[in-house]
């Protein structure tokens, strides 16, 4: 099948009949339109269309109308500059050579509707559309091994991605083998990234995907590609998580010397956050300040909305002021992390874009578990005056898509995501769920396997689907031989020696560097006193250590030669190969449980090789049983579906409380409220039944039956 990416196409008459001749040929391959820009000797090259295939191996297409010498002295001399700007693109990959010299060359053929006769000497082949096909025929046949070596050389998507060499690797069965071994396989992006990354519609394009899709990937290439297009374009792109600045900014640095061997224009390619400040840029600020606001701050809009809605209060106001004004600020903006905005501040970014305001958008599909659902885009974005939706997202035949789907995961093996679902979804907690989908059939969407109903009341079995995640995943991990792994310790300076022992043992034994392994605190309240013990253990082995945003930079995560360690809110977005994570146990309280297990899903989802959950006491014990019982049934998710009443009564208990409500609920666990407090609690709402703690209740049951009574009369 020969699959489509459609780029920037200069010429849509050409581009629409070349597609129909190449298909006519029956292909296997890719075609991409107004794609790669390479580096020219006097200036970028845009490539009309290029064609991957095993039949014909790397063929560069030019559109042209040859109507003179002088002209097919012209394309004589770009046929060479592409040739030569293709060669150094394959070059780089060594399995691509023969000796000193290509194994693979590059053909360059300009299709021509004025000929009759077409043009073929050594350095230059013109073609009328009847000769397309027996050119073609001409060419060299590649192997299916060769063309993944091409699809790499043209995409460098292992470059982009920035993975440095490990060179001193001694031990070919170690994690940083295993590691070197999944950067060499990532070396492509799957189609739907490939069409998520260059397909660039008039309009606003929604990208969606599980944690570890390359969605960040896709924007950053995006975000590139926009830019050597177009260099004279202001293009934003944020995000809700600080951290992620130095992703963004390395990735697209990378992917745009990959491309045009030079350095992005920052200051038409802004990197920013989502919110920022007077002093700091982020879109929101930046959005402000043209309109003559006051960029409010955190504790402005923690006054007004609370601390969760602090961000969407500052936009809502922002939104008022300027109403339905068109700024027309940027050319672009693309988006990160769209699930933890609000919906004003698509608004808002809607109205800063030029028309057709090409505002681009991608979240996680799963981010927040039960809570998944974001505003279809006709809400998101609003109404026009006439109340009609401003966006209204369709994929049409033979355009670029509006709407593009990233199926497949490749940070998370597919063990580790089962567990992290398990545990997010409570589906092995003694007493039942904790959340669940209000739409089912998005089990299958994210890429599981059904076995038995997804009806109401029904039992299901869900597995992940092959297609669902890389094969290499199943040769590297060893069918999921020590992915996942838990351990309880009686306090948390034990916990504390041993993440110290076990990260001495993955520096010098596993071959892994400081920058592979990330340690996360799941409650970021006590994150800062939390630490301290933690960087005392490493201290003490000669292993130094950062706490994210506090002895760092809040917008680098990664130090060399230093642990990270931060709280789940400055995880968001990033990923290591090894992630411990502390205080496991967080994720098992008697409140508030969708969120504390939304944030014990989201850390293990942070890693793309190992995962490793410590914690401390009886909590660690009973979360270490439900992890067991996920890999005893292989893991599968086992349940009964839930009815609509058992999903609301979830939603009812496992609610997030007012900070009054979350006192008394702490009070309750401590064992500090009296009888007649913990009575008016409950009969008032600020405390569910199923709040209290289980060792509380049974005594409380027991009191209430006199049982307790014969108990002490027994030991007497």
């Amino acid at each position: 099948m020969l699959e489509i990416v459609r780029g920037v196409s200069l010429n849509p008459d050409a581009a629409a009949e070349l597609e129909a001749h190449l298909q006519d040929l029956a292909l296997d391959g890719t075609l991409y339109f107004g794609y790669p820009m390479l580096a020219g000797i006097d200036a970028n090259l845009l490539i009309d269309a290029l064609l991957l295939s095993e039949q014909y191996g790397v063929v560069a297409f030019q559109y042209a109308t040859v109507a003179s010498e002088d002209a097919v002295e012209g394309l004589r001399q770009t046929q060479s500059d592409i040739y030569f700007a293709l060669s150094q693109k394959l070059l780089s990959e060594r399995g691509l050579r023969s000796g000193r010299e290509l194994a693979v060359r590059p053909q360059v053929v300009a299709v021509s509707p004025v000929l009759r006769e077409s043009i073929v000497d050594d350095d230059l082949v013109v073609v009328c559309w009847g000769d397309l096909k027996p050119t073609l025929q001409g060419f060299q046949r590649v192997t299916s091994s060769q063309l993944h070596l091409i699809n790499a050389a043209i995409q460098r998507v292992s470059t982009m991605k920035g993975e440095l060499r490990r060179d001193t690797l001694k031990r070919s069965d170690s994690k940083g083998a295993v590691i070197n071994e999944m950067a060499k396989e990532i070396a492509n992006l799957d189609i739907w990234q490939n069409k998520g990354a260059i397909e660039t519609p008039a309009g606003v394009q929604r990208i969606r995907g599980l944690a570890g899709s390359g969605k960040t990937v896709v924007l950053a290439s995006k975000a590139a590609y926009l830019h050597t297009l177009n260099p004279g374009w202001r293009i934003a792109v944020t995000f809700h998580t600080r951290s992620l600045y130095q992703q963004f900014e390395g990735l697209i640095r990378r992917f745009t010397y990959e491309s045009i061997s030079d350095e992005p224009d920052w200051n038409e390619l802004r990197v920013m956050h989502a919110w920022g400040s007077a002093q700091g840029s982020g879109l929101y600020a930046e959005i402000a300040l043209a309109v003559g606001a006051t960029p409010r701050d955190f504790g402005y809009g923690r006054s007004v909305g609370g601390a969760d809605g602090a961000f969407g209060a500052v936009c809502d106001e922002l939104l008022g002021i300027i109403g339905d004004r068109q700024l027309n600020l940027y050319d672009a903006i693309l988006i990160d992390e769209g699930q933890d905005l609000p919906q004003s501040f698509f608004r808002l970014a809607y109205l800063a874009t030029k028309p057709p305001h090409r505002v681009v958008y991608a979240y996680d599909e799963l981010q927040n578990l039960g809570s998944y659902q974001m505003a279809p885009p006709e809400e998101l974005f609003g109404l026009e005056a006439d109340g009609t939706p401003r966006v209204t997202l369709e994929n049409k035949e033979g355009q670029p898509r509006q709407d593009v789907m990233l199926p497949r995961c490749y940070r998370n093996t597919p063990w580790a995501l089962v567990t992290a679902h398990a545990l997010g979804f409570g589906v092995y907690r003694p007493k039942g769920l904790v959340q669940y989908f209000d739409d089912p059939e998005l089990w299958k969407v994210v890429g599981y396997s059904v076995e038995g109903s997804l009806a109401e009341g029904a039992d299901a079995k869900l597995t992940r689907a092959k297609s669902s995640y890389p094969e290499y995943f199943e040769r590297l991990f060893a069918g999921g031989s020590g992915v996942l792994e838990h351990r309880t310790f009686s306090d948390q300076l034990e916990q504390a020696d041993a993440l110290a022992a076990a990260i001495a043992e993955n520096l010098s034994v596993d071959e892994l560097r400081h920058r592979d392994m990330l340690v996360i605190l799941p409650e970021a309240r006590t994150a800062r006193s939390g630490s301290v013990p933690i960087m005392r253990a490493l201290a003490a082995r000669g292993i130094a250590s950062h706490l994210v945003g506090v002895t760092s930079s809040r917008d680098v995560l990664f130090v060399d030669d230093s642990i990270a360690i931060t709280s789940i809110h400055r995880a968001k977005g990033n990923e290591a190969p090894m992630v411990y994570v502390l205080n496991s146990e967080y994720g098992v309280a008697n409140y508030e449980m969708a969120t504390r297990r939304n944030i014990l899903f989201t850390a293990i989802t942070r890693s793309r090789g190992w995962i490793r959950l410590f914690g401390v006491g009886d909590k660690m014990d009973e979360l270490g049983a439900e992890i067991d019982e996920v890999r005893a049934r292989g893991y599968a998710l086992e349940f009964r579906v839930p009815t609509e009443a058992e999903r609301k009564l979830m939603t009812t208990v496992n609610r997030d409380m007012t900070p009054a409500e979350r006192r008394r609920a702490v009070l309750a666990e401590e064992g500090q409220l009296s009888i007649l407090d913990l009575a008016e609690a409950i009969e008032s709402g600020e405390l569910a039944a199923d709040n209290i703690p289980d060792a509380l209740r049974e005594r409380l049951l027991l009191a209430l039956s006199g049982e307790h009574d014969d108990a002490e009369s027994d030991r007497d």
